[in-house]
């Protein structure tokens, strides 16, 4: 999916020199793309998962149902926040830029140092969900882009 707002990114930022209700109208198509799709892999997973390890890997592997069913989860802040990324590269937003990668950085390593020893590897994967999810919404902290993404979600 980061192949597919890598190669989307550069209309998007042209659009933004020609209009501004285009740039937000395809950012907002983005978003809602990647968010939708996020989800439905992520259903599909969850009711798949099980098939999935039984062709791939055998009834041995059983266990890992669960992993798989909540890291695909985790693809909807992993969609989002690849978004969220982009968005703040092409806003020259760069302090954010990196502030959005390192907190649910650390958000993980705590968690993983909390969760593994206690629940195995469905803390970690846990940990991760949460991290992934954290990635876009670092962006509220700021209000500036807050602002910014309020007005581009309330615009028709």
């Amino acid at each position: 999916m980061s192949a597919l707002i890598i190669s989307l990114f550069p209309a998007i930022i042209n659009a933004k020199i020609t209009s501004k209700e285009i740039y937000i109208g395809r950012l907002k198509k983005l978003s809602l793309f990647l968010a939708g799709t996020a989800i439905i892999i992520a259903i599909l997973m969850t009711i798949l998962a099980k098939p999935i390890i039984e062709i791939l890997y055998g009834t041995a592997f059983l266990g890992g149902v669960i992993i798989l069913q909540i890291y695909a989860w985790s693809l909807i802040g992993t969609f989002l926040g690849s978004l969220a990324t982009n968005y703040l590269v092409a806003e020259n937003y760069r302090k954010m830029s990196l502030i959005i990668n390192l907190v649910p950085m650390a958000v993980n390593v705590i968690l993983d140092i909390i969760w593994i020893p206690k629940f195995g590897i469905i803390g970690a994967a846990y940990a991760t969900l949460i991290a992934y999810t954290i990635s876009p919404l670092v962006l509220l902290l700021s209000s500036k882009i807050r602002k910014e993404l309020f007005a581009i979600v309330s615009t028709k």
